[in-house]
């Protein structure tokens, strides 16, 4: 071989086939391994099954110890080397790129069987000249993937703009699997922190990563990857640790309907209650949403809500002028709450600045309550014991109060860190200096304190919906810990995370309904009660 082949292939085992670059055209040789001396070549090819002939340049060769060469052409066939002529196979769609799929991201050859993804799918295809079966499964959606590693049965993939180290295993008895929990050894794919979950009809557990795909929660073994891009959170840099800038967006948990999710982040998102995606409602950023009894759809952005309506048309009303207390800056809209009679609570995420010069902190963005009680078209403003409040979130008792648990978000003014492209790490500067509970009897229109405990710890993603216990007990998240109430929400305790790993820490709570297992999504894994399993 005068030049290094672009293409090789072994034909049985008796002879050896490769394509070379000469003289500014490909050729195609054929040798005898015992006999070098018995070779021919062709410069262009005439393959049973086409119309016309083939130029080498447009085919790759492949093959399996053993079994007749294969050549894959361009356009989507490929053809066997059967009795010193190529017949077409089969026609199988071609990748998103050229067909020089080995070594290719876009696709992997191992042994007897191509994987390989095209236009929102997954194919796997056997490479046998008789059977030749062929797998072909859409791809999560909200992603574009390429295969890492293959066998005949099952295929390794990682996104192409992959936010932090997923890694998917497919399968036909499994569907996509995330393998982080079986890899967690390898740098690249890190142990992942649960953000938030909910669950599906059925009441099994579904959870959101710090990766922002929508995962199944399994009683063991591996989590099962549902779909992609829950809230559209995507940077690139080397730490991949997740979105950072968060004070002025949060966890942004989802709506969850009977029969429904709606997602808010990058865009808003709908998905069926059973994970599976169904479009993008908006492409406009939001940072909580709540659907209506008439069907209505609110999404807030920043302090701004958005009502859309069943009849396609919208509009939009500003809530900054009802919180902003002569401060510059509204914070945004970080949950709704229906309560009974039909009317909507918005809460406002504010933000207090440390003042180096004063040595005093000083509101930054405005926060507070607001109430709607006509779908949204007009909002009053509920009076709140707290200045510049940060919500974490809030439940209903059994007797009908809301409960609400909130913290005070304190900003340094030194400079933030980075690293690489990466958004700058918000813990440097930002704290929770408290935790503090409020309630309310009259559905939200005023509130009063019956509960406050010092904290400073760095600021992060921590909220979500409280749970009911099947003793009555309520749950809140805080800006540190686990609170507890025995009697309606008015008095409050510490409650301990059992069964988490050392070190773990939670972020957010959920249950199918008042009364039922509580799972707490925490930085290592799920757990109810006990550990469920890590779906990292």
């Amino acid at each position: 071989i005068r030049s290094e082949p672009t293409s090789l292939c072994i034909h049985r085992k008796d002879s050896v086939l490769w394509i070379s670059r000469s003289y500014n055209s490909d050729t195609l040789w054929y040798a005898d391994i015992a006999d070098t001396s018995k070779r021919h070549f062709d410069t262009v090819l005439k393959v049973i099954g086409t119309n016309s002939e083939t130029a080498v340049d447009d085919v790759v060769l492949y093959s399996v110890l053993g079994q007749p060469a294969l050549m894959f052409h361009r356009s989507g066939w490929y053809a066997a080397y059967l009795r010193g002529q190529w017949r077409v196979v089969d026609t199988i769609p071609r990748m998103m790129g050229a067909w020089n799929f080995i070594g290719n991201a876009e696709g992997s050859i191992r042994g007897d069987a191509l994987w390989y993804r095209a236009k929102g799918k997954l194919y796997g295809v056997v490479l046998d000249t008789v059977a030749h079966e062929r797998i072909t499964v859409d791809l999560p959606a909200g992603g574009e993937f390429y295969v890492m590693a293959s066998s005949r049965t099952e295929a390794i993939l990682r996104p192409m703009v992959n936010t932090i180290g997923i890694a998917l295993k497919y399968s036909a008895k499994n569907g996509f699997e995330i393998i982080n929990s079986q890899l967690a050894d390898l740098d690249r794919l890190p142990i992942v922190p649960m953000l938030y979950g909910f669950t599906a009809r059925d009441g099994s557990p579904l959870v959101v990563p710090y990766h922002d795909g929508l995962v199944s929660v399994p009683s063991s073994g591996m989590g099962v990857l549902r779909a992609l891009a829950m809230r559209g959170e995507s940077w690139l840099g080397p730490s991949r640790l997740g979105p950072r800038v968060q004070t002025s967006a949060g966890l942004r948990t989802p709506y969850v309907g009977a029969d429904e999710i709606i997602s808010p982040g990058a865009k808003v998102r709908l998905f069926t209650r059973d994970g599976a995606f169904v479009r993008d409602i908006s492409s406009t950023p939001a940072t909580a949403a709540v659907r209506l009894a008439d069907s209505t759809i609110l999404l807030a952005n920043n302090g701004r809500v958005t009502r859309l309506k069943p009849d396609g048309s919208s509009d939009t009303v500003d809530l900054t002028p009802l919180v902003l207390d002569g401060l510059d800056t509204c914070g945004y809209v970080s949950s709704f709450v229906r309560n009974d009679d039909g009317s909507i609570i918005a809460f406002i995420n504010g933000l207090t600045r440390f003042d180096e010069d004063s040595s005093r902190n000083i509101p930054l963005r405005a926060g507070g309550i607001v109430v709607s009680t006509d779908n949204g078209r007009t909002w009053s403003r509920s009076e709140v014991p707290v200045t510049s409040p940060y919500f974490i979130g809030s439940v209903r008792t059994a007797k009908g109060a809301l409960v609400s648990s909130v913290s005070t978000v304190i900003r340094t003014d030194k400079e933030l860190p980075r690293d690489g492209q990466a958004p700058a790490v918000e813990t440097s500067n930002h704290v929770f200096e408290d935790r503090k509970i409020l309630r309310s009897d009259d559905g939200g229109r005023t509130w009063t304190l019956v509960y406050s405990s010092p904290c400073r710890v760095g600021f992060g993603l921590v909220g979500g919906d409280g749970v009911v216990m099947k003793d009555g007990r309520l749950l809140l998240m805080t800006a540190d810990g686990i609170l507890q109430s025995t009697n309606d929400g008015v008095d409050w305790d510490f409650h301990d995370l059992a069964g988490a790993r050392s070190g773990a820490y939670p972020i957010s709570l959920f249950q199918h309904a008042h009364g039922e297992p509580v799972y707490y999504c925490t930085s290592t894994g799920v757990n109810q009660q006990e550990d469920v399993t890590s779906v990292d």
